[in-house]
């Protein structure tokens, strides 16, 4: 089962509104928070699905690409360790989170859509608005259709490599084999070719 973590340089109390909903359909054991520090290197070990979290009570979304930045090496390591596809930032208690103010900060910190999947903006309204706000439902909804997504790839991954490794004991010299009868078979088919030029045609 995929293991998704948390990534910030906030407190745990800013986001654990976001690992609540996380809880509702993940084990806790699949849910990891990774605080980063000056001091200390981001250890992302064991999870295989980022949650890149910063919240404006820090007082700015200078996530990366623009002065003071405070993610840039950290969504970097992420986006190249997990791959793109598996790293999403998550931008939390805005004033406003509409879809202008969305690609206003796309077009100033453009490396978050070419370094992670996608950019969720939660506003401080919507969070005391729990789930009526019908922003905050469709932006938790894609998240749990990207991690699920993410886990239901995991297990079809695991099943074809068990089924590669299962076939290669049984058949362990498929590949050998293979590498011999088709250059037999091609001589074979050009042999046939001048047989037939020479034979048939010249007659």
């Amino acid at each position: 089962m995929v293991t998704v973590g948390i990534i910030s340089r906030c407190s745990i109390e800013n986001y654990r509104w976001l690992l609540h909903f996380l809880y509702t359909f993940l084990p806790e054991v699949n849910v990891r928070t990774v605080t980063i520090t000056n001091h200390s290197a981001m250890s992302i070990s064991g999870i295989s699905f980022a949650i890149l979290y910063h919240s404006k009570t820090r007082g700015r979304l200078n996530v990366i690409d623009v002065t003071d930045s405070l993610y840039d090496s950290e969504l970097k390591e992420l986006s190249y360790t997990l791959g793109a596809e598996n790293v999403i930032v998550v931008m939390d208690d805005l004033d406003d989170n509409s879809e202008q103010v969305k690609s206003k900060l796309l077009e100033n910190q453009h490396s978050i859509g070419i370094l992670a999947r996608e950019l969720f903006l939660f506003s401080i309204q919507e969070k005391q608005d729990g789930d009526i706000n019908p922003t905050n439902v469709a932006n938790k909804s894609k998240i749990k259709a990207m991690i699920t997504g993410r886990a239901a790839d995991s297990h079809i991954s695991h099943i074809y490599s068990d089924y590669t490794e299962s076939s290669c004991k049984m058949y362990p010299n498929r590949l050998v084999v293979s590498s011999f009868i088709i250059p037999v078979m091609l001589c074979l088919f050009l042999f046939a070719l001048y047989w037939y030029n020479c034979r048939v045609l010249q007659c």
